[in-house]
Formats: C-alpha cells, structure tokens, sequence
C-alpha cells in the first residue's frame, strides 16, 4: 500500500536555547594590551599638559617657573551645578539637624544620616575636577587663565620634564563596555617587558571603536623602546 499523505501544516520547531551571553568583565577584573610610545629630545622633555575636560577653569594653582611634582594640581575646574547641588545638600542637613535635635525620630535620623552621604558624594565630585602635572619638572608655560572656559584637549600647561631625556606613556582603546569609571586620574598597573610600573592615565578620548586612554608611568623603564607591547590593568 502507498503510505498516507502528509498531513498539511506546519510542524512545531523545537525551540533552540541561545547560547548564554558573558557579561563584560569590570575594569578592575579586565586585563588589556597597550602600546609604548616614547618621547625623547636633547636636554629634557618638554610636555604639553591639555586640559581634561570642557568648563570654566575655577583657580590656576601654579605659575611660569615653579617646579611641581608628578600628579601635583595644577588648576581645578568650576562646576557649577554640582556646587549648586552641594550647597542645597548642605541647607537640607542643617534643617534636619535642627529637628533631629528639637524631638527623638528616627525617620529624621535616617534622613539626615542619608543628607550627609550625599554631601560627601558631591564634595567628592568637586575635588575630581582638577588637572594634575603629568610628570616632574618645570612649568616652562601657562595658557590656562582662571575664569575663562577651557575646552577639551586644548593646551592648557607645557611642563619641562626632567630625568633621563625619555618619557614613556603607553596608549590603548578599551573596549566601551569594559571602561566604565576609567578618567583622567584612574590608576593602573603596567607591566613591560616583565617589569610591573605604576601608572596614572592622563588622557582620555572616545572613539567608535572605544575608549583611547593615555597613561603616564611614575618610572620611565629604561629599556622601553617604541612601539612595545604592554599589559594593563586598572585598580578596582
């Protein structure tokens, strides 16, 4: 006998699992691979300092001629909203002040407890703005005037940096999803060559294919030569 014809119809497809999706590891958790780039000229290392953000810069803490030290402030930014924030804060925990003393409540308490964590969250905000020197050495130029606006990425202090005529910074894009909470004054251990340095980063810019961040090392590695690999990883 013929066998019976098909039933009309679809049948029913088994369902296909997909395959579990890794979550992006933290930085702190992340190792990446940058590149050494490396900066020489005759009696020194003469390094232009850019500002780290766009705003208004708020106080210039050096002048022509001073001598400073790696990751020594240079200029803070102004922030105004946050400071408008902040002294809000601050009016709201001296209210709850005033009532947590005028009666025993504890939701008052708790409210003022939480008021105090944000106003050292905010104070915390405003001490991150600040442009640190990337190196030891002489202010040999100053382009940044207090109260005028600054934009990101342009000349803001030239630094003469003294040592061994060689500065070292190593350069890598991260992954979007992997650099959260990476900025300028993130630090990071680099290792070259098998030698472990500390390192600061000192620029960062956004790219479509990530994040480029530039990191100077407190030690210039006397063997680095351009163009090195190096592995990096950030303090959690």
């Amino acid at each position: 006998k013929a066998p019976p014809p098909e039933e009309k119809g679809t049948k029913a497809e088994k369902p296909v699992a997909e395959a579990p999706t890794e979550a992006p590891k933290p930085v702190g958790a992340a190792e990446f691979t940058g590149v050494v780039k490396v900066e020489q000229s005759g009696g020194g290392n003469t390094v232009t300092v850019k500002h780290s953000t766009t705003g208004r810069v708020a106080s210039v803490t050096v002048r022509e001629g001073q001598k400073v030290k790696r990751g020594q402030t240079l200029l803070t930014y102004e922030d105004v909203e946050t400071l408008r924030q902040l002294e809000t804060a601050r009016e709201n925990c001296r209210s709850l002040r005033e009532i947590a003393e005028a009666r025993d409540d504890e939701r008052v308490r708790r409210a003022l407890k939480d008021c105090q964590a944000d106003v050292a969250r905010k104070e915390a905000q405003l001490a991150s703005g600040k442009l640190g020197a990337s190196c030891e050495g002489t202010v040999t130029d100053v382009n940044a005037v207090a109260g005028k606006r600054a934009g990101k990425g342009t000349p803001a202090f030239k630094l003469s940096c003294g040592g061994s005529g060689k500065l070292v910074t190593v350069a890598a894009v991260l992954p979007e999803a992997n650099a959260k909470g990476v900025r300028v004054g993130s630090k990071a251990t680099v290792e070259i060559e098998d030698q472990s340095y500390d390192a600061e980063v000192q620029d960062v810019t956004s790219m479509p294919s990530g994040l480029r961040v530039v990191l100077g090392l407190e030690k210039s590695p006397a063997n680095a030569s351009e163009g090195d690999s190096a592995k990096i990883r950030f303090a959690e």
